[in-house]
């Protein structure tokens, strides 16, 4: 033991005594912070809309702050957060992979979780549809005289509203020489050209080819393209008059009188008159009236062209036939207060087309569900879609599809493109290919009806939509989408589900 003599006050100390004393500062014991501090990255570049301070964060079962320091004790610590659907989380900084992470007393350590929305996954196929038209013939049309359809694999029937894509279905495209991009499901699809589609005055005899991409089997995510080709007719007959032209005799040409026609051997040179043919300037033929079919009793100047498509259901072929044939199939008998009711509902709509007055007042074995304005509001769908009333039996084959819930053999595009955009605004986000997404989707596109109508699902459908648009529905496609909220099952953020 060492001893110590203090001389202020003469005491002997030990050195035990004061050797707590006698210690520098530092190698005194000292309290330690150790701390975790979680930053939390949202990357956004495939559509998601997630801000980092509405993702959880903890450390081990403690929620935590983005940004904060967070005092935590020595040894090892788990770094989380509430797992963002859609989002992929990797964790960097003193963190591993897993979010572990291990402080002894002092340390100062930070976690970063970066979550990245993932790209979408891809739930169809696209069919880029390409028109080429050769005119080396004398023609004039061009690509966007042309329709083309779409077809896909049948998919399924909900139990409500039978919806069936079936392979006579198909999506309308316009013809493109720069073509025109579709969004198809998986599964085997074809492309036809439309003969009843074409535009005015585009003559049959433009024979379309099909490339190898027309048909087959499509794969989520994957792109084809698909190209039809359509040539003018062949060479014109041969003329009688003019200069310059010539025949071909075993393929070589020799001098002629005009035209181009084979022959076997050399037409015989006529001689000469002396007296010139006077010029005669000929009187171009009038343009046939076109031909109208007795069946169809709407616009009396439909083109007889349209009629040659499939009009594959006999009910599109009975609404066209004549009030005694629809009463008959019926077995009804003809009732004035019916017809009164019909055409006051078509009064300042379609009045005058024999054909959907008779519809609106009887409607068809398959329409009996709805009322005459109920059927009348068919009409006006069918007439937002397509640009025109029904005509023909296979404008009406659609529309009677409509108003049984399904969906229509002839699809437009730009209609479920609206409707997809409708959707969004109301739904608050993108439609996906769940049934009752598209159930939805296709109600508003096309005014769809349901089996069974529910007025308290419209009542509520009605409030929904005002709320939403700040107005009452005031035309069929505002209609059509409130039918869309009250009937397809999509819950409205914000609001009670209506209809199932």
């Amino acid at each position: 033991m060492n001893i110590f003599l203090s001389f202020r006050t003469g005491l002997i100390l030990s050195a035990v005594s004061i050797a707590p004393f006698m210690l520098p500062l530092s190698a005194q014991a000292v309290e330690f912070t150790t701390t975790i501090t979680v930053n939390k990255i949202v990357i956004n570049d495939n559509g998601g809309e997630l801000s980092a301070d509405s993702v959880a964060l903890f450390i081990d079962e403690t929620s935590v702050t983005n940004g904060s320091s967070n005092s935590v004790s020595e040894g090892t610590h788990v770094v989380s957060e509430t797992n963002p659907s859609g989002y992929t989380a990797t964790f960097s900084g003193d963190c591993d992979a897993s979010g572990n992470v291990t402080v002894v007393d002092g340390d100062n350590k930070t976690c970063t979780i970066t979550n990245d929305d993932d790209a979408p996954v891809p739930t169809t196929g696209t069919l880029v549809v390409t028109k080429h038209v050769v005119n080396d013939n004398g023609g004039t049309n061009v690509a966007g005289d042309f329709t083309l359809l779409v077809h896909e694999e049948e998919r399924y029937t909900l139990n409500l509203f039978q919806f069936a894509t079936t392979r006579e279905s198909g999506i309308r495209v316009t013809g493109s020489e720069e073509g025109e991009s579709v969004d198809i499901y998986p599964g085997e699809y074809s492309v036809t050209e439309s003969e009843w589609l074409r535009g005015e005055g585009v003559p049959n005899t433009y024979t379309p080819s099909f490339s190898e991409g027309c048909s087959g089997s499509i794969a989520a995510g994957q792109t084809i393209t698909c190209i039809v080709t359509n040539s003018d007719p062949g060479s014109p007959a041969p003329s009688s008059g003019g200069g310059g032209g010539h025949i071909l005799v075993d393929q070589a040409p020799l001098g002629g009188g005009g035209g181009s026609s084979p022959a076997p051997t050399p037409a015989p040179v006529p001689t000469p008159t002396p007296t010139p043919t006077p010029i005669v300037t000929p009187t171009a033929e009038p343009t046939p009236e076109p031909i109208v079919t007795p069946r169809v009793l709407g616009d009396t100047d439909v083109d007889a062209s349209i009629l040659t498509c499939r009009a594959t259901e006999p009910e599109s072929m009975i609404v066209t036939a004549g009030l005694e044939e629809i009463l008959r199939t019926l077995n009804m008998a003809r009732d004035a207060r019916a017809e009164q009711v019909g055409a006051s509902v078509l009064a300042n709509v379609h009045g005058g087309d024999v054909v959907i007055n008779n519809f609106a007042s009887y409607g068809t074995y398959g329409t009996q569900h709805l009322g005459a304005g109920e059927r009348a509001g068919v009409i006006d769908s069918y007439l937002r879609v397509y640009g025109h009333v029904p005509r023909s039996e296979c404008d009406w084959q659609d529309a009677l599809r409509i108003a049984k819930g399904l969906m229509p053999i002839v699809r437009v595009q730009e209609r479920e493109a609206e409707a997809k955009t409708t959707f969004k605004v109301i739904y608050k986000r993108e439609a996906t290919v769940q049934e009752r997404d598209e159930k939805t989707v296709w109600m508003m596109a096309y005014g769809l009806r349901p089996a069974v109508r529910s007025l308290p699902a419209e009542r509520r459908a009605i409030r929904i939509y005002r709320s939403i648009f700040g107005h009452n529905p005031r035309n069929s496609g505002e209609w059509d989408t409130m039918r869309a909220i009250a009937y397809g099952g999509v819950p409205v953020p914000g609001f009670a589900i209506v209809g199932e």
